[in-house]
């Protein structure tokens, strides 16, 4: 009898981390402003993060923990499965240890900032021999290895935030400034640095991404795909075509 009621309490405890687990999700942002952003209060917004937010609603996830961490933490945690789902870019670093989403659920435009009339960067080689400031801990989707290569001739600026980083533009630490543009116009850049300009240097694409470490991987990338796309097709959610390579 004691065999058997084990047994039942072994069940039971089985078919409750399993309810537990099909029901909640762990999700992990960085602070990237308009994208992802935590507040004083610990509540998290942006557009990355609410297209998550109503992604798993979709998909039957009621019991969701987001998390905002520093960019190499957060990759640590997805690549470890302490993350279940991140939805950004796809770098280099965890390309190959996650689920990636169908479709594209965001654009992502990388810029190089400067002040008044400068040759316009269309490319890292036109950085050659250039000061540029970039932001600590940001791989800016996967270019910062290209950046940092000796051979490019690029001297390197790092500072901790765009505010700090649009300040040093200002005070002529550096030529360029290389940053995101939706998270840098949060800040009001133009006041902060009068006679701003900037040109794209590369869109990418915002994927949802599960850890292939996180319980039940597979069902939740298929059920994050499923429920985007059913979104996408009651207009609840936008839809962005995959970049032409």
């Amino acid at each position: 009898m004691q065999k058997i009621i084990a047994i039942f309490f072994s069940l039971f405890a089985l078919s409750l981390a399993y309810a537990q687990n099909s029901t909640s999700l762990k999700y992990v942002c960085v602070d990237m402003p308009f994208y992802m952003q935590e507040d004083e209060k610990g509540d998290h917004s942006g557009l990355l993060v609410d297209i998550f937010k109503k992604t798993a609603k979709e998909a039957g996830y009621n019991n969701i923990h987001i998390s905002l961490e520093p960019a190499p933490r957060m990759i640590e945690s997805i690549i470890s499965g302490k993350a279940h789902v991140w939805n950004g870019i796809v770098l280099p670093a965890i390309q190959d240890h996650v689920y990636i989403g169908d479709a594209p659920i965001a654009h992502i435009t990388l810029a190089v900032f400067y002040k008044g009339e400068r040759q316009e960067i269309k490319s890292i080689k036109d950085l050659k021999g250039k000061t540029v400031i970039i932001i600590r801990g940001f791989s800016y989707g996967g270019l910062l290895k290209e950046i940092k290569d000796p051979t490019n001739q690029i001297n390197i600026m790092e500072t901790n935030s765009h505010v700090s980083a649009l300040n040093m533009l200002k005070f002529k630490r550096g030529d360029y400034l290389l940053d995101y543009l939706e998270p840098l116009k949060t800040y009001d850049y133009k006041a902060i640095v009068p006679n701003l300009n900037y040109s794209a240097l590369n869109i990418f694409e915002s994927y949802f991404m599960v850890s292939k470490k996180a319980p039940f991987a597979k069902t939740i990338m298929s059920k994050l795909n499923k429920a985007y796309k059913d979104l996408v097709k009651k207009n609840e959610l936008p839809a962005f075509s995959p970049l032409k390579k």
